[in-house]
């Protein structure tokens, strides 16, 4: 445990504020929602994106993965259950989620999927599941994790993209929570326009989720700093 609680500070760092709506599951988890009933939400290690998840990684040979926004953390027992050895760090806002996952001996941090505290290519796989929606855009997000996978970033939809963009927030429990509808044919232009990305597609799991595989080149991490920074004018490319 003492490890554990070395690793988190040496990672974390000075967090900035949470925003109103970040802050939905650190007020309403053992207040409003139990953990049995957050667990229900989540899916279990059987829940078919979570399936498909780890076999992907199996097959692709990635040796580490950052999960953000971890929860309970189940993915991490997932790849326990299935024998998969891989190096795993799970990342959430959520200070309650963060310290069960201590005491449960788990490796996770407090961070932001807007900012994660890690450097350039840090993990091989950068996987996001049921996040996006809840947050009150993609852009960052999807900047950050792209910026600190080295091979893939791979990011699960609960809400399928459409055409049409529909930021939806609402107050649920009396705290502000999103659950957004994004265009897809935005995404798409989106993470083509960062020149670490070489390629992308989508898996249909079922009538309720998706999944979207963006495949890195970290040779072109220098390009992407300077896109970063804004200090060069990309064209985006077409599809």
């Amino acid at each position: 445990m003492r490890n554990l609680s070395c690793f988190l500070l040496l990672f974390c760092g000075d967090l900035h504020p949470a925003e109103e709506y970040e802050l939905w599951w650190e007020k309403n988890i053992n207040n409003t929602l139990s953990i049995s009933t957050f667990d229900e939400w989540l899916g279990d290690i059987h829940s078919t994106s979570r399936v498909l998840m780890r076999r992907h990684v199996q097959k692709m040979g990635y040796r580490s993965i950052v999960d953000v926004p971890a929860g309970l953390c189940t993915d991490y027992f997932g790849f326990k259950h299935d024998g998969i050895a891989i190096e795993y760090l799970g990342v959430d806002i959520t200070p309650k989620l963060v310290a069960r996952g201590l005491n449960q001996g788990i490796p996770i941090i407090e961070g932001d999927i807007k900012s994660l505290p890690f450097p350039d290519n840090r993990y091989e796989v950068c996987y996001a599941r049921h996040i996006l929606e809840h947050l009150n855009g993609y852009e960052e997000a999807i900047s950050d994790l792209i910026r600190v996978a080295s091979r893939e970033v791979f990011i699960t939809f609960f809400i399928h993209p459409q055409e049409k963009e529909v930021i939806n927030s609402s107050y649920s429990f009396g705290q502000l929570l999103y659950g957004n509808t994004y265009s897809k044919s935005n995404i798409e232009k989106f993470i083509l326009s960062n020149p670490k990305t070489s390629d992308f597609e989508w898996e249909y799991v079922d009538g309720r989720e998706i999944i979207l595989h963006i495949y890195l080149n970290s040779a072109n991490l220098v390009e992407w700093r300077i896109y970063r920074d804004k200090t060069v004018i990309r064209a985006d490319r077409s599809l």
